[in-house]
């Protein structure tokens, strides 16, 4: 008998031991002539994914198996898909949601080039299965009914499939495929999905380390059993501070929770993680580390806890509907009376804490350990939602959280040199802002010789594009490269013809809208999740999608959004023409940064009739 070729990947310091139907299902699946050239990974987890096997061939594709040692014969389990608990409480146990939860999860949230394939078909290119060790298929298919898409096997299942055959009716098309829809996808599929789960170091080229100040470094220690909320000005380091931490728990053996608001964030914060973690096995950070945003975690566990996810709401808000998909999700875990392993974790750190709301700190501190630490950085001056973040003043709300005495504070900014702070102030003091953070620059920092060019052009709507295009190509002819130039809008559709415009003009952009302008969420999440610097790319953001991001030439396009009152709402400092202004303008004048080279700028293309005097704040 010819000798089976398969490649297994498997920690040798797996999260559990392998289960008897784990076992059992890795012994059949190796020896069957099948998969022959197969990668078998076992107990993969990435990001909190965690499912029993994931296996992969670059020319047939991707399938997620999640086994189960439920015997299905017993009292306890019920048709359709319902556990009887001891205490007598029924509740769904459906693994389809589950593992078609870690398909959602892994093709959204982390690989990338699936997210390339058009009109959602890329959602074939991975399959899931199911396998009932203690089951036939027949008695598993009847527990389930509704199963989708995803493929069921019992016993009797695997047994034949170690020999070679297959039942037509329950075998992943993958198995079977002899020329797949997806080749030309395909090998860059797995071969990314191989950087993901490889239990070697990182495979991505490691950033230099960012050392830390006396002032940052003495929030790096671990202070178990702690609530914390620190606040930051502009540039002052609070994302390299929670990454440092980060990086220090896991190493340290601590599983880390570490989220954020925005997801453009994600990408850049996981690399942060991997350029301050310090020593050998940094594949650690993928394992013991959850990094995410707060709604992409929330879906992770709504998968987990078979309740509704936010396409379940549609015609809900989003606040509204993040509020219901919480209330079920703690119905559920009440109901259960425990929290998967999985999910608690013994350090929870919240970036960008102005944007989140008190009742998600609330829940989140359902899955800190007994002597876990909560640590909150936040500015209130970034915060770009009129109702989040008030939780961080309000007495009532500090002390139901955990927090006590005054937050801790981040004064000094090392990003901005004393020109942007400059025009910040006028900013303010012309907008008649107040109850803010002064920002300070760290008196012990050399003197700044950065050379700041700042420019406003108040213009017509029409003319903002080719005004965009003419400014980018005299950065181009004063040798600036593409990858140091930000184009930031406070409208989608005009981020989506000044992308277009440059695509027709042959310039790479790495951008976080979706083209088609369809409101598509699945193609705007992807936009902002693959959202990163690229070698002669040009970067066109929203404002708020670029929070957290810096730049060394930003240019801010500010065009009169239709329906808005811009002539009073800019004289009403409560209404959203001012907030969007005002919050426009602070973020990304707060996003330069001074390169290498020392020359930066800032260069703002005003539409709106009644902001043309701000120009005044922006003379040196």
């Amino acid at each position: 008998m010819n000798k089976i070729t398969v490649k297994i990947v498997e920690d040798p310091n797996p999260r559990n031991p392998k289960t008897d139907g784990e076992n059992y299902f890795l012994e059949c699946i190796k020896h069957s002539p099948i998969v022959e050239g197969w990668t078998i990974y076992v107990q993969p987890i990435l990001n909190g994914i965690h499912p029993d096997f994931i296996l992969s061939h670059p020319e047939k594709g991707v399938v997620i198996v999640e086994v189960k040692d439920w015997d299905l014969t017993l009292e306890c389990y019920r048709e359709p898909g319902f556990l009887i608990t001891e205490a007598n409480k029924k509740i769904s146990k459906n693994p389809v949601l589950q593992v078609e939860g870690y398909k959602k999860a892994l093709i959204e949230n982390e690989l990338l080039s699936v997210n390339k394939i058009q009109n959602d078909e890329g959602y074939g290119v991975i399959e899931t299965l199911l396998y009932f060790h203690k089951s036939n298929e027949q008695v598993s298919l009847s527990f389930l009914k509704d199963r989708g898409r995803t493929k069921v096997w019992g016993r009797d299942s695997i047994e034949v499939f170690k020999n070679g055959s297959i039942k037509d009716t329950s075998v992943p098309y993958a198995f079977i495929v002899k020329n797949s829809k997806f080749k030309s996808q395909l090998p860059n599929i797995v071969k990314e999905l191989s950087q993901l789960l490889s239990i070697s170091d990182y495979h991505a080229e490691r950033q230099e380390r960012v050392p830390l100040n006396s002032e940052q470094t003495k929030l790096v220690t671990i202070k178990e059993g702690s609530t914390r909320r620190w606040s930051g000005v502009a540039g002052s380091g609070k994302t390299l501070v929670l990454a440092e931490k980060a990086a220090n728990a896991v190493k340290k053996g601590k599983k880390v929770l570490f989220l954020c608001f925005n997801i453009t964030l994600v990408n850049y914060i996981r690399d942060l993680c991997r350029s301050q973690y310090v020593g050998d096995n940094a594949y650690l950070l993928r394992r013991n580390m959850n990094n995410n945003y707060f709604h992409g975690f929330l879906t992770n566990l709504a998968n987990e806890y078979e309740v509704p996810t936010r396409e379940y709401y549609t015609n809900r808000e989003v606040t509204e509907a993040t509020k219901c998909i919480i209330d079920e999700i703690s119905k559920k875990i009440d109901t259960i009376g425990s929290i998967e392993n999985e999910y608690l974790f013994d350090v929870i750190l919240i970036d960008e804490g102005q944007d989140f709301r008190a009742e998600w700190v609330h829940f989140l501190k359902k899955f800190r350990t007994s002597n876990s630490e909560l640590l909150v950085m936040y500015d209130k001056d970034q915060r770009i939602y009129e109702d989040a973040g008030l939780w961080i003043e309000d007495s009532k709300e500090i002390k139901n959280i955990g927090f006590s005495g005054q937050p801790g504070n981040l004064s000094y900014t090392h990003r901005l040199s004393p020109s942007v702070i400059h025009i910040v102030e006028a900013l303010r003091r012309q907008m008649t802002i107040t109850n803010y953070e002064i920002i300070q620059r760290n008196p012990i920092l050399q003197l700044s010789f950065s050379d700041l060019k700042t420019a406003w052009h108040n213009i017509p709507n029409e003319q903002m594009i080719d005004k965009v295009e003419k400014i980018v190509n005299h950065m181009k002819e004063d040798s600036i490269s593409l990858e140091d130039i930000t184009i930031l809008t406070i409208e989608d559709k005009v981020g989506i013809d000044i992308v277009k415009h440059f695509e027709k003009l042959k310039v790479r952009t790495s951008h976080t809208f979706d083209l088609t302008n369809h409101k598509n969420s699945k193609r705007k999440r992807y936009a902002k999740r693959s959202f990163q610097p690229g070698k002669n790319h040009l970067k066109v953001s929203s404002y708020a999608s670029f929070k957290g991001w810096e730049a060394s030439h930003i240019i801010l396009v500010l065009n009169p959004i239709d329906k808005m009152d811009w002539r009073n709402g800019l004289h009403n400092k409560d209404s959203e023409e001012f907030r969007i202004l005002y919050n426009s303008l602070f973020i990304s004048l707060t996003r330069v940064r001074e390169g290498a080279s020392l020359r930066q700028s800032f260069t703002c293309i005003n539409g709106i009739r009644y902001a043309k005097k701000l120009k005044n704040s922006f003379k040196i």
